[in-house]
């Protein structure tokens, strides 16, 4: 397996991204307009192929280190979890705050009658789960920055999938993982309340949760099926054709992306072979990937984790304050980009800072 950086997944990260940003900023325009029948699908599926990615990588990294795993695979879980969140942590946790003063100002403005005091403290209890990344269990009160239940839910998903591709990866890879995620994203095709949401619990699961389980399975699906291509379709004669159909997909699928929805079981179906696509795309084979070699393109993935991470405490500032309220809705937009640019910059900023501090107290001697 090549461990070389795959830029061209990064920057589908980064279009993803930035679908989620519109899907989100869709209630600054107009009811039952264009743009919200446009974006209605980008949230939900934008995050599936997040969850995908995911469970590409970590069917990757085990595969990389399969004889260091196999010996302590409980333990091989929780290290792979929590080196999985610290590659992040600085970015959730100063966002995480910038989201916190911003609710707590809206809570003061909302209950003006309730003591700051009351209100910090009611804000600060109802945040612990989130604070602690287990808010997916089911424990949730409120949602600080509401987009981080993706992050709970993949490292509560991830834990014992790890530990069972320890166990069984070829049996994880070649047999559960295509079949749980096709029996899940059935189920969710079958519901008649829309698209699944994360916060809808069945039984002891919360919606987020089975939503992880459904991508991060089809993820490492699709890892198998990249592993495939890159061993049998290895030649040169291959190459023109995996070209043809990555071309054909990429438009099937931007087409279905651009046009207004249908129904959200119409969009199940229609939106099934992403997988197939990203397999193409992580095998490396097409002759598109070499377009994606610019040493830049390394920095677009740390990108997309700012925006992801700092573009709900923009969207909470314009909604609950009503910021241009009487301006055109594409204006309002711009003006959620432009305050989700300075709170990446900011974040940035601070998270270099911390950085640059702590690596000078521990070079210090002792």
């Amino acid at each position: 397996m090549e461990s070389k950086r795959n830029y061209q997944l990064d920057a589908l990260k980064f279009f993803f991204t930035l679908c989620i940003f519109l899907y989100h900023a869709r209630l600054l325009a107009p009811a039952g307009g264009l743009a919200r029948q446009i974006s209605d699908k980008w949230g939900w599926f934008g995050v599936h192929f997040f969850f995908i990615v995911s469970g590409m990588l970590m069917a990757n990294s085990f595969m990389r280190h399969r004889t260091e795993q196999i010996q302590e695979p409980g333990k091989a879980a929780v290290r792979f979890v929590v080196h999985k969140f610290r590659s992040i942590a600085g970015i959730y946790f100063i966002s995480f705050s910038f989201n916190f003063v911003i609710r707590f100002c809206i809570e003061l403005h909302a209950h003006q009658d309730v003591s700051a005091l009351t209100t910090l403290w009611k804000l600060i209890l109802g945040s612990v789960p989130e604070l602690f990344l287990v808010q997916m269990s089911g424990v949730r009160q409120i949602g600080v920055n509401s987009v981080t239940w993706y992050i709970s839910a993949m490292l509560l998903v991830m834990l014992p999938l790890y530990y069972f591709l320890c166990k069984k990866p070829d049996f994880f890879l070649h047999v559960f993982s295509p079949t749980a995620a096709l029996m899940l994203y059935g189920f969710f095709t079958q519901m008649d309340n829309g698209y699944f949401d994360q916060n809808d619990c069945i039984g002891p699961f919360s919606g987020g949760v089975l939503r992880a389980l459904c991508g991060i399975c089809a993820g490492a699906a699709t890892w198998a099926l990249a592993q495939w291509i890159r061993e049998h379709l290895s030649d040169q004669q291959y190459s023109t054709k995996l070209t043809l159909i990555e071309v054909l997909f990429s438009v099937y699928l931007l087409l279905v992306w651009i046009f207004p929805s249908f129904s959200a079981q119409l969009m199940y179906g229609a939106l099934l072979p992403i997988p197939l696509l990203v397999a193409v795309v992580f095998s490396g084979k097409s002759r598109i990937s070499a377009l994606f070699q610019m040493p830049w393109l390394r920095h677009i993935n740390r990108l997309s984790m700012l925006i992801y991470f700092n573009h709900y405490a923009a969207r909470q500032l314009i909604t609950r304050f009503e910021l241009w309220l009487d301006r055109p809705y594409l204006q309002r937009y711009l003006l959620m980009a432009m305050l989700t640019a300075g709170f990446c910059l900011l974040c940035a900023t601070l998270e270099w800072l911390i950085h640059r501090c702590f690596s000078q107290k521990a070079s210090k001697p002792v």
